[in-house]
């Protein structure tokens, strides 16, 4: 056996707060009160940003609500598809995809602060408890949220596994497929057919051939190490998966 196929994370949700009415007559840059929000247009919300305190004076700064139902004054102000910057304003524990959507930010402190990367061809879509990330591919020591899950690293050479906090190096896929992401099956499959000795792998005995051709290894004790020379045709990795040494 040559690979490996591990699962791995397309979406990612975070929980949004309710959002507290404003007036509707203000505008960008007016006096507001902490946790006040107005629909500016259709398209646009004025989110308050203070210092911090309940009580410390603020003012509005736009919010573009890009999705189809933009601002709406219903019962509550609500914004359809907020797009978010880094540095603005926001509310509570609020998350939103930046305008390129290779972003996901949170809310910390009133501000847009940065959360998780996007790299995965879906990007990041929704806000709120509707925001969905692909982080189908990443890169190693970026955030991420949920221990044990997968992801491909950008370049395709890696397989990468969530420790809670980051992403780190998993597995080495050297071997001429790489890592890839099956968006249909939710899985990352890893091409370990070539290897380098040290390399970590999972399953004892399995085997693949050095990265210069002229030796193959085997897994044992969690690592590749040499299992014999090739001298004569090399060591290589046939259409059928299999590692022939000659």
């Amino acid at each position: 056996m040559s690979g490996s196929t591990f699962r791995a994370l397309l979406a990612l949700a975070f929980a949004t707060l309710p959002l507290l009415g404003g007036g509707c007559t203000s505008k960008v840059g007016a006096a507001c009160k902490k946790g006040q929000v107005a629909c500016a247009d259709a398209a646009t919300m004025l989110v308050c940003a203070t210092s911090g305190s309940d009580d410390a004076p603020g003012t509005f700064e736009a919010v573009r609500c890009a999705g189809p139902k933009g601002c709406t004054k219903g019962g509550k102000i609500a914004c359809d598809g907020p797009v978010a910057h880094l540095g603005g304003a926001c509310l509570g524990n609020d998350a939103s995809c930046t305008e390129s959507g290779t972003e996901a930010l949170r809310c910390d402190n009133g501000k847009y602060a940065p959360w998780l990367a996007c790299r995965g061809p879906k990007k990041c879509l929704g806000a709120g408890k509707n925001l969905a990330c692909d982080a189908s591919i990443a890169r190693t020591d970026e955030a991420c949220t949920k221990p044990g899950i997968y992801a491909c690293a950008d370049g395709g050479k890696e397989l990468l596994q969530c420790d809670g906090s980051l992403w780190k190096t998993f597995r080495r896929c050297r071997g001429v497929s790489g890592c890839r992401f099956d968006a249909a099956t939710s899985e990352a499959s890893c091409d370990m057919s070539v290897a380098d000795a040290a390399d970590p792998c999972a399953t004892p005995g399995i085997v693949a051939c050095s990265s210069d051709g002229k030796a193959e290894l085997v897994c044992r004790a969690g690592v590749f190490a040499i299992s014999r020379a090739c001298p004569k045709k090399g060591c290589r990795s046939t259409d059928r998966k299999r590692i022939e040494c000659e």
